[in-house]
């Protein structure tokens, strides 16, 4: 919706003597933007879906490659968290 837009309900606002005159005029407009703004989130989740799957790479390791595996479980991110030469198993 643009300014002319807003500014023209606002007008018929002020005007409206019956509150629920008004409210049955409004709701079926505030439909309308409420399914352009789903429509066009949805338009933009799957463009960034397709942005990301196109620049996302596959991993770079094979099947028993060494690798670092991080533990999460410890609470302090440290050197502790991380153990060196286990082996790839699932790709």
């Amino acid at each position: 919706m643009n300014l002319e837009t807003y500014l023209e309900l606002l007008a018929k606002f002020e005007k409206s003597k019956d509150i629920q005159a008004y409210t049955a005029y409004l709701l079926p407009k505030l439909k309308v933007v409420h399914d352009t703004v789903k429509h066009n989130l949805q338009d933009s989740n799957v463009m960034s879906k397709s942005s990301h799957d196109r620049k996302s790479q596959k991993p770079l390791f094979e099947l028993g490659a060494k690798v670092l595996l991080h533990n999460p479980t410890t609470k302090k991110v440290s050197v502790q968290s991380w153990r060196s030469g286990e082996k790839v198993l699932l790709l």
